[in-house]
Formats: C-alpha cells, structure tokens, sequence
C-alpha cells in the first residue's frame, strides 16, 4: 500500500505548505489515497511504484486543496497604484494539469474505470 507519510509530505510540497500546516489537510490527503487505491488493478505492483503512486495521490489532495481556496473570498493586496490578485483559476487549471499529469504516470496500475458506447 501507499505510504500515507509520503503522500502527506509530497502535498506539502506540492502546496507550498510547512508541515504543521498541512497537517490541517490531512483528511484531504487520506481521502485522495483511499480514492486512489480503490482505482489500483488488481495485482498491480504497487511495491515498485510507491514514489508515482503517492505523487498521484499528493496531486489529487493539491487539486482538492485548490478547489477549497478556490470558494474563499479572492484576496488582493495593494501597494501605492499597484494591486496583487489571487488568480485561483489559473491555480487551479494548474493543479488539474499537474493531477492529470501524475496519473497518467499510474496509468497502467489502474483498472480501468472508463465506458464506451457500443452500436448494436
């Protein structure tokens, strides 16, 4: 199984968060591994790919992360005539490439959860 310490610690990175900081998301963290090793294949060799796997996971809690600072009021700060904005969208298109990314990288470990329509 994925090591959930290592999930943990790629988030932080990932977030730009010191530890005690994003151990505040931990929920989103643990909830993005338990959603990612419910798409693992059965037997997937999950032992050779620990680090993709947890990037995968740490990139699915960023996205979530990204999402929840999204919702949140967007913070400017001004200087003199210069004003700083927020830019959630473009924070957030980047977490969803950086997600896509990373599972892409898993891509052969997982079942595949995808439908096609068929002419009869």
């Amino acid at each position: 199984m994925i090591n959930s310490a290592l999930v943990m610690e790629k988030f932080a990175l990932l977030a730009g968060l010191p530890p005690e900081e994003a151990e505040k998301w931990r929920s989103l963290t643990e909830g993005a591994l338990q959603h990612l090793e419910g798409l693992i294949a059965p037997g997937a060799d999950t032992a050779e790919n620990v680090g993709p796997l947890a990037a995968a996971a740490a990139a699915e809690a960023y996205y979530g992360y990204c999402l929840a600072q999204s919702s949140r009021e967007d913070a400017a700060i001004t200087a003199g005539t210069v004003t700083v904005k927020n830019d959630h969208k473009a924070k957030l298109a980047a977490a969803a490439a950086l997600r896509e990314q990373a599972y892409l990288a898993v891509t052969r470990l997982l079942r595949d959860t995808g439908f096609v329509f068929l002419r009869a």
